[in-house]
């Protein structure tokens, strides 16, 4: 009875937050510095974009007393390797504190697994995080697709599963309890369809995917429509409002205002 009462007083919404290297970067490779030219953040325009929405709609639910659930594609802590985050392995952040956790953690969110290196922006060794504390090697998250050895190091890819049972695991335990909203990057047919029976999961299921216009594009698009998605095609040129308005009908409308400064690349440690 407990559980059913807050269920109710308090409304929940889950995002899931892609960071895949390949869904982002393109045939155009990796950009090191996001908006602070010093930091040496693996990321792309298309990320960019992504981590403002992220907090546009972190804002936005916030606002109206949602507690939020971040998870990656892989069903694991969305900011477990987050040089900023204050708790790397937290899933769930409500009120103030959690909005504020947030914003920590997406501003050294980067983009991780195969076909990049840091051969040239090596880090030292036992990086610190925007608060000082060393940061914990994690030879290892059990589901999460991805393997650190050195402490600083970019991930390996060890799974070229996305969208799979541990997150819909996840998704299941909150069935129907709130929104679920995707940020992610380029689809194959094949991942928008591993992706689509998570519609199911939320109250109602938004997508915001940045711009792929290939013909794959357009079909992992419709896949997930045909599934119950809400989908947003945008590109780094797309409004906040505009992307938002997309979602008018499922009343999941967030302004642009709504975005807090994420500082890029503020808490990275040099």
């Amino acid at each position: 009875m407990v559980r059913q009462e807050e269920s109710v007083t308090t409304p929940e919404a889950t995002l899931i937050l892609d960071q895949r290297f390949s869904a982002f970067a393109g045939g155009t490779g990796p950009v090191f510095g996001g908006h602070d030219e010093d930091s040496d953040l693996v990321t792309s325009p298309h990320f960019e974009w992504m981590v403002t929405a992220a907090m546009s709609v972190a804002a936005h639910l916030s606002e109206r007393n949602y507690s939020l659930r971040v998870l990656d594609t892989f069903g694991g802590p969305a900011f477990l390797r987050s040089r900023s985050a204050p708790d790397p392995d937290a899933e769930e952040f409500s009120g103030a504190g959690g909005l504020q956790a947030i914003a920590e953690g997406l501003a050294a969110i980067e983009l991780s697994g195969p076909r990049h290196s840091r051969s040239e922006h090596h880090r030292p060794e036992g990086p610190v995080s925007g608060r000082g504390r060393p940061e914990h090697t994690r030879s290892e998250h059990p589901g999460s697709g991805y393997r650190e050895t050195r402490a600083g190091h970019a991930p390996v890819d060890v799974s070229d599963s996305v969208f799979d049972d541990r997150l819909m695991d996840k998704l299941a335990a909150h069935r129907l309890r709130g929104p679920l909203l995707a940020l992610v990057g380029a689809l194959t047919p094949a991942e928008a369809r591993a992706l689509a029976p998570a519609a199911a999961y939320g109250a109602n299921a938004f997508a915001l995917v940045i711009g792929d216009s290939s013909r794959s594009g357009v079909d992992a698009l419709e896949i997930l429509r045909r599934a119950g998605w809400r989908v947003a095609a945008v590109t780094t040129k797309t409004p906040l409002a505009s992307a938002w308005s997309a979602f008018d009908e499922g009343g999941i409308v967030a302004a642009a205002g709504a975005a807090m400064d994420v500082r890029r690349g503020a808490a990275v440690p040099r």
